[in-house]
């Protein structure tokens, strides 16, 4: 008789945090989390079999056991920009960009009527062009029932994504009765104002874990312009790189983009990062934070997170405290553990 054993698949890796550990499946886009462990098949039984009736370990003849090949994550982009975000109403940036090669693209614009000719001339353009994806989001309190029918009707193709902005909740409720297949995503203003919580920054996918590995995934091949023209890396960095308008062609674009001042943040990954690289979801986190670098060279994150990995807690839960009150103090000189502070902390909430 063949014997068995139980393996990991070769699509799922496991992520250490400072206290527990994550499986990524990355075929099927889904985690698993449990107690830090050097060998996801040294856990209990109970969760072993958890863990195989969702086909993240499976058994297979011993003989085979270690002929599965291991899969190649190494990140390889051939395109300086990968993905851009603007808010500028004009078609020049995607002409120039998409003869960079870039083919994701996301515009905001603040008033859906005062935008309408725009959009008609942008999406006539993008029928002929390489674009993958374009995401519009409008933020406009004063978008009615006929506004959300055009743009059900008129921008409705495999490539977009509409995301609309507006206190009129009652206007949304009416409009989805009769369009429930429809492609517009709507958010309240608050929504807006009020992004989102650190778990909507999470992406399980082979290619943002690919690229987290050695690179920071929400500012690497990026390229943001605002409403003016202005360019930049990303919204929240501050460092500008002329105007949009005074850039004559690709050539010159991406002699912008290669400055290294541009690609400062790129390969700042988050194992760079002070509190990041105690984080088991760090491999899956697209977080737009800007990492600050310290005289000393070392790098950490500004603003605090909505999640404590030395306490495996998120804010909304039960037990949770903030990094500096568990014993964590991070700031522009040094990063401290006060680790009998943070165990009674740990041991208290854990037991």
């Amino acid at each position: 008789m063949n014997s068995k054993g139980l393996i990991v698949p070769k699509d799922c890796h496991k992520i250490d945090g400072y206290l527990r550990s994550c499986l990524y499946d990355l075929t099927r886009e889904d985690y698993f989390l449990f107690s830090k462990t050097d060998n996801v098949l040294s856990l209990g039984e109970e969760y072993i079999n958890f863990l195989r009736e969702h086909g993240v370990v499976i058994e297979v003849p011993t003989k085979i056991k270690d002929q599965f090949k291991e899969i190649d994550f190494n990140f390889e982009s051939y395109n300086q920009i990968n993905c851009c975000y603007t808010e500028y109403p004009h078609l020049k940036p995607f002409k120039l960009l998409t003869k960079m090669l870039c083919r994701n693209f996301a515009i905001r614009l603040q008033s859906f009527k005062e935008h309408r000719i725009f959009l008609a001339e942008l999406f006539s353009w993008l029928e002929h062009s390489i674009i993958n994806t374009i995401e519009v989001h409008i933020t406009d309190n004063f978008i009615d029932s006929d506004d959300l029918n055009e743009i059900a009707t008129s921008y409705s193709n495999s490539f977009s994504r509409f995301f609309v902005y507006s206190d009129n909740s009652h206007l949304f409720e009416s409009f989805f009765e009769t369009n429930k297949t429809s492609s517009i995503l709507v958010n309240s203003f608050d929504r807006f104002r009020n992004p989102t919580s650190q778990h909507d920054n999470f992406f399980i996918s082979i290619p943002v874990f690919s690229e987290s590995k050695d690179h920071n995934a929400y500012f690497n091949g990026k390229i943001y312009i605002d409403q003016q023209g202005i360019i930049k890396n990303a919204p929240e960095t501050t460092s500008t790189f002329g105007n949009i308008d005074r850039v004559e062609n690709a050539k010159q674009l991406a002699e912008i983009v290669s400055v290294p001042e541009f690609q400062k943040y790129w390969k700042i990954s988050k194992d760079k990062i002070d509190i990041c690289r105690d984080c088991e979801f760090r491999r899956m986190c697209v977080s737009e934070s800007v990492p600050k670098q310290r005289a000393d060279g070392s790098w950490y994150a500004i603003n605090e997170c909505d999640y404590n990995p030395y306490i495996a807690k998120w804010k909304e839960e039960y037990g949770y405290v903030s990094l500096s009150d568990s014993g964590v103090s991070v700031d522009d000189e040094n990063f401290k553990v006060d680790l009998p502070k943070l165990n009674s902390i740990i041991e208290r909430i854990w037991g």
